[in-house]
């Protein structure tokens, strides 16, 4: 049972750590279909977010949109 537990549990301990390291220093890029603007009052599409389903030459933006980052009170956002 020891060995078993050092088989599988130190690689996914590594793996774990490594994936916590990269996102402390910042490494990769979102994956959200929308991110704040560089203002940061709005809610623009991002253009990474087909990478994780396209080849690099295929890749197609979303439509120019943008939301307000604060809804106004008493709305509701529906986004098709």
């Amino acid at each position: 049972m020891l060995k078993l537990g050092l088989v599988f549990g130190v690689p996914i301990s590594l793996l774990f750590a490594l994936e916590i390291f990269l996102h402390a220093i910042g490494y990769g890029y979102s994956t959200a279909l929308f991110v704040p603007s560089e203002d940061g009052r709005y809610w623009i599409p991002n253009r990474f977010f087909a990478r994780k389903f396209f080849p690099p030459d295929t890749i197609k933006t979303a439509w120019p949109c943008r939301l307000a980052l604060i809804k106004p009170p008493g709305t509701m956002r529906i986004f098709v």
